[in-house]
């Protein structure tokens, strides 16, 4: 089990929230869990594209 001791805030409009909240109660999820997701993919994104975009950088392009 993961426990879950740090807390971020975030502001969003109205609009983009309604629509977060009402895909994630599609999903049957909480609005924090779909959150949860998104940031961990995006992380591991990063972290799997980004070798690729440094080396680019260091040969100059």
């Amino acid at each position: 089990m993961v426990i879950y001791d740090r807390k971020i805030s975030a502001k969003i409009d109205g609009e983009r929230l309604e629509a977060l909240q009402e895909y994630a109660r599609k999903e049957g999820v909480t609005v924090s869990t779909l959150l949860r997701h998104l940031v961990c993919r995006f992380l591991e994104s990063q972290q799997r594209f980004a070798p690729t975009i440094q080396q680019g950088v260091k040969d100059g392009f």
